[in-house]
């Protein structure tokens, strides 16, 4: 499962970079599962943005490392400062640095990031998609279009 898509529109950025920073923007929030919990997460791509981003040369593991490298918190905000004590920070994954000003990606590896195409040509739209935390794992299937 996973939260509602959060929206994400770009209408100006024709690179990659200026695309996916405003994705990076919505991810990097501690408002969502993953900021605070890890795990993994989806981003769906609106077809004017993949075109954009395809046209340059970029692949869907360069968008998945992009996003992955770009996309931190730091453990003192994600863990608020400390201000609920230590039953709160249990639960954070163990993987976690616990230094306040160490940088946390909101997922444990680029792999984590299940990028999607979606949708038609009705403007430079794409989505955030968090999932439920480290306690969840997605099932992606194929689609078998001849059934």
């Amino acid at each position: 499962g996973c939260e509602a898509p959060h929206s994400v529109t770009n209408h100006l950025a024709d690179d990659p970079p200026g695309i996916l920073d405003s994705i990076v923007s919505a991810m990097s929030t501690i408002a969502h599962n993953n900021a605070v919990s890890s795990g993994s997460c989806a981003v769906v791509l609106g077809v004017e943005h993949a075109n954009t981003i395809a046209a340059a040369g970029w692949t869907r593991n360069d968008v998945r490392s992009y996003l992955w490298h770009h996309t931190t918190n730091t453990f003192g905000e994600i863990s608020f400062h400390g201000r609920y004590g230590k039953v709160y920070n249990r639960n954070l994954p163990r993987w976690y640095r616990r230094e306040p000003g160490a940088r946390i990606p909101i997922v444990p590896a680029p792999d984590d990031i299940h990028v999607f195409v979606a949708g038609g040509e009705s403007g430079r739209f794409s989505a955030f998609l968090p999932g439920w935390g480290h306690m969840t794992q997605p099932v992606l299937r194929a689609i078998d279009e001849a059934g």
